[in-house]
């Protein structure tokens, strides 16, 4: 590969990678460091589309000159924002549509045991923009996910789920490689604008590093819950909004956890929670330029969880996922 990838860049589709929906008016303003999301497999679109256009009409609705507030870990005010503004770039914003759906299109159809690195070049030769595919492991019933999270030195799955019928479920485990395995760089290429450096972890290798889990009630509410580790989480998670409160909340292995509500009743409420590592998660940083060393690698120190529950007011719901209690 002779394009150099930045850490900056990787990192980037790193984060992508952990979060389900694409930027909106509200979880962009409200997650401080969620970032724009790679596209998910077919099987998962239609919950994700209906939630993208719940929150998109939800966001929309608020006004733009409120301003945010930002919450520390205990709940407290710590400071307020403008919130940001989208201009409108015409031809550029087009472009950028455009390159995000091919993206998009060519990563939905990679193999689920595959880990891709694709992009897609400006006139200027350089990345415009990316997206990072992991090796995964795609589960369509509870009982299979958790058997597979039993075994996950690093992760933690929801202990007891709504004692109601589902009318779907989907979870996904995302996996990278651990500090003394190995990326096996399997070819590059391009498949129109979209270039790409595709590689496989064996199975001794691959550890998982994040899920993603949705499921919807026979009510039609619909709970979204994304994991994933970080090297360090911000002291200051979460801005919201008026009519939002932030609620410090004991969650049983949880370091810290924010129970958010929202007065207005078309907007989700959430919990948000982070819980230290006893072991650091030590990873082979993805081989995409040819100055890393062979012990290169990236230290994880916290996983990261976020529960969204959207058409319905349950605050005791979002603890027991986790509680079990």
């Amino acid at each position: 590969m002779n394009k150099r990838i930045t850490t900056e860049q990787l990192r980037g589709s790193l984060e992508r990678q952990l979060s389900g929906l694409k930027p909106d008016p509200l979880l962009a303003r409200r997650v401080m460091a969620s970032g724009r999301v790679s596209a998910r497999k077919p099987r998962l679109l239609r919950p994700v589309l209906v939630l993208a256009v719940l929150m998109a009409l939800t966001g929309a609705a608020y006004a733009v000159t409120a301003l945010y507030r930002v919450v520390n870990w205990q709940g407290g005010i710590t400071r307020t924002v403008a919130p940001p503004q989208t201009p409108d770039r015409g031809a550029a914003a087009g472009g950028a549509r455009d390159a995000g759906e091919a993206l998009a299109s060519f990563i939905s159809e990679i193999p689920d045991d595959e880990t891709v690195f694709a992009w897609i070049e400006g006139d200027d030769g350089l990345i415009a923009r990316s997206e990072l595919h992991k090796k995964q492991k795609a589960f369509s019933s509870h009982e299979a996910f958790a058997q597979y999270m039993a075994g996950s030195p690093y992760l933690t799955a929801p202990s007891q789920l709504p004692d109601e019928t589902l009318d779907y479920y989907a979870a996904t485990a995302y996996m990278e490689c651990k500090a003394f395995g190995a990326y096996a760089q399997t070819g590059n290429g391009q498949a129109g604008p979209v270039r790409y450096t595709r590689f496989l972890i064996d199975d001794e290798s691959a550890v998982a590093t994040g899920y993603s889990l949705v499921l919807t009630l026979a009510d039609g509410s619909c709970l979204r819950i994304e994991s994933g580790l970080r090297e360090a989480s911000s002291e200051e998670p979460l801005m919201l909004r008026e009519g939002e409160t932030a609620e410090k909340v004991a969650v049983s292995g949880m370091s810290d956890a924010l129970l958010i509500r929202s007065a207005d009743p078309a907007s989700p409420d959430g919990l948000i929670m982070r819980r230290k590592l006893s072991d650091p998660a030590k990873l082979k940083l993805l081989p995409l330029n040819d100055h890393l060393e062979p012990g290169d690698g990236v230290c994880y120190t916290e996983e990261y969880i976020t529960v969204w529950l959207h058409n319905r007011k349950d605050p005791q719901l979002l603890l027991r996922l986790f509680s079990g209690a």
